[in-house]
């Protein structure tokens, strides 16, 4: 059996990274070929009060703790090498992007010959906006050279995050490993979207939703001060955010500082977003970048007509169905037009293009067993 190390930044949260590998995990769970384990960046306590690792954990997944660089750069290089060692896997896949630099380069020192570096963005989840986040940007751009010459094999979900992590040149070496999702999971219910209205309280309502992270990269703020003016023009319009994150009171604040706190809810971090996605009458997506969204698929899987950024930042891979329209957060006034109130049918076969695409979880997790199996005859 060819052991298999996930290593992730944090706990198992809700979130794009998150989702995509454990999509692939569980439809992986049961071949015999392969057992992944996962290592996450992680304190005791944050690791308890993370609901999604101890669900995992009550499923029978194995999670190792190591120590974050945060509290103690010298522990996590401690914990990883004791991990590494004890365990002796065969492959060390990271999903760290740049700074899974340093977890390769331990993973090389204690004799791993397989190791896989993954990226899953197109840049860094920080902004530029104080002193310190400079220079830890510094440090990270470093570490997208580093990671280079200690991964020796390149995995990427777009080729736009392949050449952001890994340069133009290794673009043609990168294994590019669609983010895949269980399709018939998200379809559309009329069902579901009339009780879930009726529950919300929100039936003869036009509803603009998003799924994210209340983060920088997310671009919120432009999200927010759009639908204000949406609003104005038309008061039946809601906004529906899904996902928590640092910004949370700031973007709370804000729709108080603009009149529009009784027309936005806040939902949190939901385990039914494929149930929420039913509510939605149209999706917006204004991120400052992306790798390749698994939210923008599974909002398309469910017939969804989104707006996305039109930024080289987000792969045009991702519009799988034709229903995307791009438009800059430049151009404000065309997402105050897009927003108000304009009514998409939702496309009927939705499932067929996805899995044309090469979107059909099921059958990229055998080749992805297959590329980690030829990756392990290659190297014994």
């Amino acid at each position: 059996m060819i052991k298999i190390l996930y290593v992730l930044n944090n706990a198992l949260e809700r979130g794009g990274t998150e989702s995509v590998v454990l999509n692939y995990y569980y439809a992986l769970q049961n071949e015999r070929t392969i057992k992944i384990e996962f290592a996450v960046h992680a304190t005791k306590e944050e690791a308890e009060n993370s609901i999604l690792t101890q669900q995992f954990i009550n499923e029978g997944g194995v999670v190792h703790l190591i120590t974050p660089r945060r509290v103690s750069f010298q522990r996590e290089h401690d914990d990883l090498k004791k991990l590494i060692l004890k365990e002796k896997y065969d492959i060390v896949h990271s999903h760290s992007d740049a700074i899974g630099a340093d977890v390769l380069k331990i993973a090389k020192n204690c004799g791993v010959n397989i190791r896989i570096a993954h990226s899953h963005n197109t840049n860094f989840t920080i902004a530029a906006d104080c002193l310190k986040n400079r220079l830890k940007l510094v440090y990270l751009n470093f570490c997208r050279y580093k990671i280079r010459h200690e991964a020796n094999y390149f995995m990427a979900c777009s080729s736009s995050a392949a050449k952001w992590l890994f340069g133009k040149k290794n673009v043609s070496k990168t294994y590019i490993l669609n983010n895949a999702i269980d399709n018939s999971k998200y379809e559309f219910s009329e069902k579901k979207r009339k009780e879930l209205r009726e529950k919300f309280r929100i039936e003869d309502k036009y509803i603009i939703g998003h799924v994210g992270r209340l983060s920088y990269q997310k671009n919120h703020e432009f999200l927010i001060r759009t639908f204000a003016e949406v609003h104005k023009k038309n008061s039946k319009v809601l906004l529906i955010l899904v996902g928590n994150g640092e910004l949370k009171t700031e973007i709370e604040d804000l729709c108080v500082e603009l009149g529009i706190k009784d027309s936005v809810i806040f939902l949190g971090s939901v385990d039914n977003v494929n149930e929420i996605l039913n509510v939605f009458d149209i999706f917006a997506f204004p991120s400052r970048y992306e790798g390749l969204s698994v939210v923008l698929i599974e909002a398309q899987v469910n017939g969804l007509h989104c707006i996305v950024n039109d930024t080289e930042r987000i792969s045009k891979a991702a519009d799988l169905t034709g229903q995307i329209s791009w438009i800059s957060v430049e151009d404000k006034k065309s997402w105050v037009d897009a927003l108000n109130g304009k009514k998409y049918e939702r496309d009927p076969d939705t499932v067929n293009k996805i899995k044309a695409n090469g979107y059909n979880l099921a059958e990229e997790a055998i080749k992805l067993r297959n590329y980690y199996v030829d990756l392990y005859q290659k190297n014994k």
